[in-house]
């Protein structure tokens, strides 16, 4: 009986772990946290090149006014412009197409679609970062 409490108590707390896990409004994380890290970041964005040792990861769940979305940041570049290039080559072989420009008036993304961007970003330092991001809509 106690051994079956004990495996009832480790299951609920499983489930709610992930549970949790995947209703985070935002999860910053890196490689080395293994659950969040296969659990969470799209297999595109795990397989993008690793331009430096400074690089982490952040997923954003859908609701109704987003979409899913998987990011990879790198930071530290030696060079912003070939990491940048090497990036949409990348992005390119995956044959998923860089985020469509929608106008006013044109129907927007589609349950099923998905895209990349692909952005330079500043976090307090003059160099820039930048952030890969696998963009999936859903309803």
């Amino acid at each position: 009986m106690k051994i079956m409490l004990i495996f009832i108590i480790a299951v609920l707390a499983v489930v709610f772990y992930f549970g949790w896990l995947l209703t985070m409004p935002k999860v910053t994380y890196t490689e080395k946290d293994f659950f969040k890290y296969y659990l969470l970041t799209h297999k595109e964005v795990r397989d993008a090149p690793r331009l430096s040792k400074n690089y982490y990861f952040e997923y954003g769940p859908s609701d109704i006014t987003e979409p899913n979305r998987s990011s990879m940041y790198v930071c530290g570049l030696s060079n912003v412009d070939e990491g940048y290039q090497r990036l949409v080559l990348y992005v390119n072989e995956t044959g998923i197409p860089f985020e469509p420009q929608y106008k006013f008036g044109e129907p927007l993304p589609k349950n099923g679609d998905e895209y990349f961007t692909l952005e330079k970003r500043y976090f307090g330092s003059s160099e820039p970062c930048l952030m890969l991001t696998l963009t999936e809509c859903d309803d």
